[in-house]
């Protein structure tokens, strides 16, 4: 398919529109590719090497798709995290708790045999 792009820094392709014999922006270049443009994650799959465009290496498209950012918790997932780290929380100091018990009625039982 005939397109107008435009380029990054690393020379991925950026379709613009379907060339249909119209005149593009001043920026943007001609090219032909094969549909589809991007891949499933959103990143391109084409790059423009020196006249024209080729895909990119399985390399150069993970290496995008390993820099995408985790989206950010929503405020229930962030709460239920939040109440699942107290819990832990709680279940250590009980756990504490029940152990120090245990270390003082074993300390009264030693002073109740002097």
């Amino acid at each position: 398919m005939n397109i107008f792009f435009t380029i990054d820094e690393r020379q991925r392709v950026f379709p613009c529109c379907d060339d249909n014999g119209q005149e593009g922006e001043p920026d943007w270049i001609r090219g032909e590719i094969e549909a589809p443009a991007y891949e499933e994650h959103g990143v391109p799959r084409w790059k423009f090497e020196i006249d024209r465009c080729v895909l990119r290496s399985q390399e150069e498209i993970q290496a995008d798709i390993d820099a995408i950012p985790l989206p950010e918790p929503t405020e229930s997932e962030q709460l239920r995290a939040d109440v699942d780290f107290l819990t832990m929380e709680n279940e250590s100091l009980e756990a504490d708790v029940e152990q120090a018990k245990a270390d003082i009625d074993y300390l009264l039982m030693l002073t109740e045999e002097e």
